[in-house]
């Protein structure tokens, strides 16, 4: 198990370090600064949000089939590209709400925030570490 969360970290790293590396060979013609892989409207979808989400979702498959899995195989999935497509559909979201003065109450951002799979441990429930 201890081999496969270092598998598992050390596959977050080459693709953190992947990400990055993007972000200085064009990436920044999609969201219009280095720290961003994408921008609607007002609202940016950061590298460092786009990292996290990928390694959520790598992690929830792993525990989902019981085996590390690495970033090709999330990308030969085409999950880097759902991932991408889940955060700038959100960040559309966000900044229509901008635009039009909407915001939500506190308690409905947490009770979202708690229902994203992204979120959750093997057993389904809220992981305050993952989210953190």
């Amino acid at each position: 198990m201890a081999k496969d969360k270092v598998k598992s970290t050390g596959t977050f790293v080459i693709m953190a370090l992947l990400i990055l590396g993007l972000a200085g060979f064009g990436v920044t013609n999609f969201g219009g600064s280095t720290g961003s892989v994408a921008t609607v409207g007002q609202a940016e979808v950061g590298i460092n949000d786009y990292a996290r989400a990928i390694y959520a979702r790598m992690q929830r498959l792993e525990s989902q089939i019981g085996q590390p899995v690495t970033f090709q195989e999330v990308r030969n999935f085409g999950m880097d590209s759902a991932v991408l497509a889940q955060l700038i559909n959100a960040a559309a979201v966000e900044s229509e709400a901008a635009t039009l003065g909407i915001s939500a109450g506190d308690e409905t951002v947490s009770n979202r925030i708690r229902s994203l799979p992204e979120f959750r441990d093997a057993s389904g429930e809220f992981d305050r570490q993952v989210y953190e």
